[in-house]
């Protein structure tokens, strides 16, 4: 007995969506993490629910001046902003604002706007110059000592106003995910 093409494309849609749920577990992996660092778009828009629960319950030290970013933190960021190394502007401090490159001093094409350190977590969120600014969070593991390992990034949300704001959007899933512009 033929089936019907009604039941044909159900069976069809399950499939893709299964193979979607799939690709979106995997992408809790080390891997898929690496992978978001240099383009990879996989959609995610937030961090695991046991990376989104543990960003709110740890207990952060705000940062005020990039000198405060312990430098494995720092070599993590150059690493995923494609930067040969660290650059990132203190708060309310001359960054590359535009597209448009003046003489004089090279300053950084990012400034930082909220920064977080806790015992094993650096959450930085920033703004990106150019033609358009562009608003990002980066989340490194810094438990080992001397060392920085990608957690999740994103790019945008929705007006944040202070570090704990910046927290819950993550949680919330307010970043979307760019193709890797940090």
């Amino acid at each position: 007995m033929p089936i019907p093409a009604s039941l044909r494309q159900l069976v069809v849609s399950g499939a893709v969506l299964a193979l979607a749920v799939g690709c979106a577990s995997s992408a809790d992996s080390d891997q898929g993490r690496e992978s978001s660092i240099h383009g990879a778009t996989g959609g995610i828009t937030q961090p695991s629910s046991y990376e989104s629960a543990r960003l709110l319950s740890e207990k952060f030290t705000e940062i005020e001046d990039v000198g405060a970013i312990p430098p494995a933190c720092k070599a993590a960021f150059a690493k995923a902003t494609g930067e040969s190394s660290f650059a990132l502007a203190n708060p309310g401090a001359p960054y590359q604002s535009t597209d448009v490159v003046t003489t004089g001093a090279k300053l950084p094409w990012r400034r930082l706007i909220y920064g977080g350190l806790s015992s094993d977590r650096c959450v930085l969120y920033y703004e990106i110059g150019g033609f358009t600014t562009t608003y990002a969070v980066v989340v490194f593991d810094i438990s080992a000592p001397g060392s920085a390992k990608w957690i999740w990034g994103g790019v945008d949300g929705f007006e944040v106003t202070s570090f704990q704001s910046l927290l819950l959007q993550i949680g919330r899933g307010t970043f979307r995910q760019n193709g890797g512009r940090y």
